[in-house]
């Protein structure tokens, strides 16, 4: 733009093509995400596809349904699957009395692990 005024006018049609925040990683908590301008209530900021839809009505039995999810997890491909692993706060799971049943009588990986506590 050649000055202010002229990306003021400009605001109406640029505004769909300009994201209304960026990700930053904040201390402590991870990725967030920051807004660069006011973002009204009911506004659509983001939109995009799951990674994995889990349908909980599958079994009844806590051992069969994370045979369930990790054998969804282990079927994604390798792209969505490194994208998965790192959406896990792993480091609270591990105190968790599930974690405990999980990692000493089911003998589950860790990875088996991770893709359990995202859910």
């Amino acid at each position: 733009y050649c000055g202010a005024e002229c990306q003021k006018k400009d605001w109406k049609r640029h505004k769909a093509n300009c994201p209304p925040f960026f990700v930053k990683k904040i201390e402590g908590k991870g990725n967030g995400l920051i807004a660069l301008r006011k973002i009204s209530l009911g506004d659509k900021i983001l939109s995009e596809k799951p990674l994995l839809v889990i349908e909980n009505d599958k079994s009844d039995n806590f051992d069969d349904w994370c045979d369930h999810v990790t054998g969804q997890v282990n079927a994604m491909g390798d792209d969505n699957l490194k994208v998965y692993k790192n959406l896990a706060d792993n480091k609270s799971f591990q105190k968790t009395p599930e974690f405990i049943y999980l990692k000493f009588k089911k003998d589950f990986t860790e990875d088996n692990l991770k893709h359990l506590r995202i859910l």
